[in-house]
C-alpha cells in the first residue's frame, strides 16, 4: 500500500541476491516505511545457512538516512535465530570462520554505536555466550573501535573465540590462551584500539585465573603494558608454559610492566605463592619480588615451606644467546625425600649456603664457579658436614678444564681436575666403546671422535659414604687416567690404602688399566682381601686381550696361614649371539693338602655362557680332578621370576671324594 510518502507491505517468501552476493532464500515480514520510521515486524530472513527471526524498528529523520551507520537508531529483538559467519562476513568483513551462531537478544543503537542486551548465544562448535555488550565503531573501525562487556557467562576456547570475534578483537587475544583449553569467562571488560580494562575470572581446564588489569598499547597485544592484580587458583603452570616439571600454582600478586611472552616480559612483580607443585611435591608459602625484564629475572625468593626453608637472591639472565646465572641461596632446611629431590635414603636433609656465578646453556658449555659453604647433609646413618666445596669451569681454545676445590683447604669431597674436549652425555658411551673395542663383534655407540678427557682426582671418604653408604675408602685414595674416543683407549690408575665394600675389606689395592697396552690391559693387586666366606692375601691379577678374548691370570693365597695357593687362569669373551662367555683354562689350587686341577685337558669347554638381561646361565661340563678324586658338572640356571633361582639340571660325578667311601658316581637331574 502506498499512501503519499508512506509505504507498507506484507512480504511473503521474497527471494533474491543482494548486491554483496548474499543469496536470500526467504524474506517474510510485515514492512512499513514512513518519513521517520521503518518497521520490520514478524520478520524471518533466511539464507541457505542462516535464519533470523526478529522484530526490527528503524527510527530516523529523513536527512539521517544518508548517514545510516551513524544516525539511524535500531531497535531489534531476536528470537531463535541462527547466523552463519560466512554470511556475516559479507556484511562485516571483520568476521571470519565457518561456525553457525544460534542466538537471541536485543539490539539498541546505531550500527556504529549499539548495545546488545540479554544476548544468549550458542554456536555449533560449542561456544556459549551470555552477556550485555556495547559496540562502538564496529563498522567504521577507523574512528576507534570500542567494546564494553558485562560477561555473565562465556564458555569457549581460544580458536572459537578468535573465529567468532571481529578480527580487530581476535587479533588482540594473547596466543597463550590456546593452552587453557575450554574455559569460562565472567566479569567486565572495556576494549578499545588503544587500551583494555579487564576485571574477569577465567575458569579453564588447567585452573582458575583472575585479573583486574589496565592494559595500554594493545595494538600489539603480546607487547602491551599492564598494571593491576592477578590471582591464580590451582592453575597448571606446567601446561601453560609447556614445562612438565611444573604443576599447579596458587598465587596472588601485583604486576606492573609490559609483554606477555616469555621473551619480551618486562614486569615488576610482588606475589605470595600459596601453593606450587614442582617435581611431584607441593610447596607452600613462597614470597617472590623482583623484575622480569627481557628474559632476565632479578629479585628475591623466600620459601617458608614445612620441608624447604630458604632465601634466594640474584639474577637469571636469558636475554642473550648465552644464559647467565648469578645468585646466592641460603638453605635453612631442605628435606630431599619429602620434596622428591633425592629418595634413595629414608632420611635426607640438607642445609647450607650456595653461591653460583656461571654462564652457559648446557653443562658442556658452562663456565664459571659454584661454591658450597657450611653444608650439612643428614641421612638415617649420621650427619655429614662439608665446610667448603668449590667447582670451577673454564674453556680455552676448545679445551675445557674443571677444577674441584682448587685453592680450598677441604678434604670433605674431592680435589683435582678434569681436562679435555668432551661432552658429558657421551662420556659413558666413549668409555663403553673403549672397553668394547677389544671385541670384534662389538657394535660401538655413535660419538664425536675428537673427544678426550684426562682426570686426576683425590677422593675423600665422606662424599663416598653419602652416596654409597656400604662403601668406605681410606685417605689418599686416588684415581687418575684418560679416555680418548679417537683410538677408543682408556688409561686408568686407581690406588687406595683400604676399601671396604658391602662387608668385604680390601687392603692396599692398586688397579692399572690400559686398553691399548700389548703386554697387559689390566693389572690388579691387593695385599689382603677379607670376606665372610674366604680370606685372600697377595692377590695378583693380570689380563690381556688376544683374538677378541680377554685372558686373565691370577695368583693368591688363602686360608689360615696362607696354606692354600691358587693359580687360576680364565678367559672372557662375547659369542656370536651377543652372550657373555666366562671360561676356566688349566688351573690349580690346593685344598686340604690335596692339589686340584681344573680343566686338566686345557680345552675351551669348561665355561659358563650367560645372558645378564634374561638372567640365564648355562654351565658347560666343568672338570675338577685331584689324584683319584674327580668332579664333573653341567647345568642351566635361570631366574625367570627375578627373585627365585630355578635349576633345570645338574650332573655331578664323584669318585673317592669322601674318605670312608672307596668310590661313588652320581648322575641325575635336579629341579
Amino acid at each position: 500500500m502506498i499512501a503519499g510518502p508512506d509505504v507498507s507491505a506484507k512480504i511473503r517468501g521474497l527471494y533474491f541476491v543482494d548486491n554483496r552476493g548474499i543469496e536470500i532464500t526467504n524474506l517474510t515480514t510485515d514492512f512499513s516505511f514512513t518519513k521517520t520510521q521503518m518497521l520490520f515486524q514478524k520478520t524471518v530472513l533466511e539464507t541457505i545457512s542462516s535464519r533470523v527471526a526478529a522484530e526490527i524498528v528503524f527510527d530516523y529523520k529523513r536527512e539521517d538516512l544518508s548517514s545510516f551507520n551513524d544516525k539511524v537508531m535500531i531497535h531489534a529483538a531476536f528470537t531463535n535465530s541462527s547466523l552463519s559467519l560466512a554470511d556475516l562476513n559479507r556484511l562485516y568483513g571483520e568476521i571470519e570462520g565457518d561456525d553457525i551462531l544460534r542466538f537471541s537478544g536485543n539490539i539498541l543503537g546505531t550500527l556504529n554505536d549499539f548495545d546488545a542486551k540479554k544476548i544468549e548465544l550458542l554456536s555449533d562448535k560449542g561456544m556459549e555466550i551470555k552477556a550485555d555488550m556495547r559496540f562502538v565503531n564496529a563498522v567504521d573501525t577507523n574512528n576507534g573501535f570500542v567494546f564494553e562487556g558485562n560477561l555473565k557467562n562465556i564458555k569457549t576456547n581460544y580458536q572459537q573465540l578468535k573465529r567468532a570475534l571481529p578480527r580487530i578483537l581476535g587479533e588482540k587475544l594473547p596466543s597463550e590462551l590456546d593452552r587453557l583449553g575450554d574455559f569460562v569467562v565472567k566479569g567486565k571488560t572495556l576494549i578499545t584500539s588503544k587500551k583494555m580494562d579487564i576485571d574477569v575470572a577465567v575458569s579453564s581446564e588447567i585452573g582458575i585465573a583472575k585479573a583486574d588489569l589496565k592494559l595500554t598499547n594493545v595494538a600489539a597485544i603480546d607487547k602491551a603494558n599492564y598494571l593491576g592484580e592477578i590471582e591464580l587458583i590451582d592453575f597448571n603452570l606446567g601446561t601453560f608454559l609447556n614445562k612438565p616439571l611444573f604443576g599447579k600454582i596458587t598465587l596472588g600478586g601485583n604486576v606492573d610492566g609490559s609483554g606477555f611472552r616469555i621473551d619480551n616480559i618486562n614486569s615488576g612483580i610482588v606475589a605470595l605463592i600459596k601453593k606450587f607443585d614442582f617435581y611431584g611435591y607441593t610447596y607452600n608459602n613462597l614470597n617472590i619480588s623482583g623484575l622480569f625484564q627481557n628474559r632476565l629475572f632479578n629479585g628475591n625468593l623466600m620459601v617458608d615451606d614445612a620441608y624447604l626453608k630458604m632465601r634466594l637472591k640474584g639474577l637469571a639472565d636469558f636475554s642473550s644467546s648465552i644464559n647467565k646465572f648469578d645468585f646466592t641461596a641460603t638453605i635453612a632446611h631442605a628435606d630431599l625425600v619429602q620434596t622428591n629431590l633425592f629418595t634413595r635414603d629414608s632420611i635426607s636433609t640438607v642445609k647450607g649456603a650456595v653461591s653460583i656465578d656461571v654462564q652457559g646453556n648446557t653443562f658442556d658449555d658452562m663456565i664459571g664457579a659454584a661454591t658450597f659453604t657450611d653444608v650439612v647433609y643428614v641421612n638415617e646413618k649420621q650427619p655429614y658436614t662439608f665446610k667448603k666445596f668449590r667447582i670451577t669451569s673454564a674453556t680455552k681454545e676448545a679445551v675445557k678444564t674443571i677444577t674441584i676445590n682448587e685453592g680450598v683447604d677441604s678434604k670433605d669431597i674431592a680435589k683435582g681436575s678434569l681436562r679435555g674436549n668432551f661432552k658429558f652425555d657421551q662420556l659413558v658411551f666413549i668409555t663403553k666403546n673403549a672397553l668394547g673395542s677389544m671385541y670384534a663383534n662389538y657394535k660401538p655407540y655413535k660419538v664425536a671422535v675428537d673427544q678426550a678427557i684426562a682426570f686426576d682426582l683425590e677422593i675423600y671418604n665422606q662424599i663416598i659414604e653419602v652416596f654409597f653408604p656400604e662403601i668406605f675408602i681410606a685417605k689418599n685414595t686416588r684415581i687418575k687416567g684418560s679416555v680418548k674416543a679417537k683410538n677408543e683407549a682408556i688409561k686408568l690408575t686407581f690406588s687406595s690404602p683400604k676399601v671396604i665394600a658391602y662387608g668385604n675389606v680390601i687392603d692396599s689395592v692398586s688397579l692399572r688399566m690400559d686398553t691399548k697396552n700389548t703386554l697387559y690391559n689390566t693389572h690388579l693387586t691387593a695385599s689382603k682381601i677379607t670376606t665372610k666366606y674366604y680370606n685372600v692375601e697377595k692377590f695378583n691379577l693380570l689380563n690381556v686381550t688376544k683374538n677378541d678374548t680377554l685372558f686373565f691370570k691370577s695368583e693368591f693365597k688363602g686360608a689360615v696361614g696362607n696354606k692354600e695357593t691358587f693359580n687360576m687362569d680364565f678367559f672372557y669373551t662375547v659369542d656370536e649371539n651377543k652372550k657373555s662367555v666366562l671360561g676356566i683354562q688349566k688351573s690349580t689350587f690346593d685344598f686340604e693338602e690335596n692339589i686340584w686341577r681344573i680343566n686338566p685337558a686345557d680345552n675351551t669347554e669348561n665355561k659358563v655362557v650367560f645372558d645378564v638381561v634374561k638372567k640365564e646361565f648355562k654351565f658347560s661340563p666343568f672338570h675338577l680332578k685331584s689324584n683319584e678324586q674327580e668332579i664333573a658338572f653341567e647345568g642351566v640356571v635361570r631366574d625367570s621370576t627375578y627373585k627365585d633361582l630355578k635349576i633345570d639340571f645338574v650332573k655331578v660325578k664323584l669318585a673317592s671324594f669322601l674318605p670312608p667311601i672307596d668310590s661313588l658316581s652320581l648322575n641325575g637331574r635336579l629341579n
